[in-house]
């Protein structure tokens, strides 16, 4: 009786390593992940002049990912922004990425992280739709 107690607490304890190690195990990510995009827009603006992309961006998977690069296709150059509070002052910055938790999300909006489009090519109205490319890691 003893003994089988004993096989049974062993075997509990194997299932249950199992799971942890199991879990541990990072997701493979495919050859070219892609992120969910929802209430995207990019602010209106005249050629020329600057503009900014917000949106929800959600991490489907199962490992935290960093955005480390972003092209918006409209825009002369397109950068990683954010804004901070400095001696009562609110400030733009370019920061060097933006991570996204594993199945989480990023919220991009005014007065927080957004996507800074700097010199528009063309005018940009409401609701028009331009590509945009991001690269992004694990």
């Amino acid at each position: 009786m003893k003994k089988a107690i004993h096989l049974s607490i062993l075997f509990s304890l194997f299932i249950l390593f199992f799971l942890i190690v199991y879990n541990q195990k990072e997701e493979k990510l495919p050859q070219h992940p892609s992120l969910v995009f929802k209430d995207h827009f990019l602010r209106p603006t005249k050629i020329r002049r600057n503009s900014a992309a917000y949106a929800l961006i959600e991490n489907p998977y199962n490992v935290d990912l960093v955005i480390t690069e972003v092209n918006l296709s409209s825009c002369n150059k397109t950068e990683l922004h954010t804004h901070i509070h400095q001696n009562g002052v609110m400030k733009m910055r370019k920061v060097a990425n933006m991570p996204i938790s594993a199945n989480g999300h990023i919220i991009l909006k005014r007065g927080g992280n957004h996507i800074m489009c700097i010199g528009a090519k063309q005018d940009i109205n409401e609701g028009e739709v331009f590509p945009l490319s991001l690269t992004i890691r694990n």
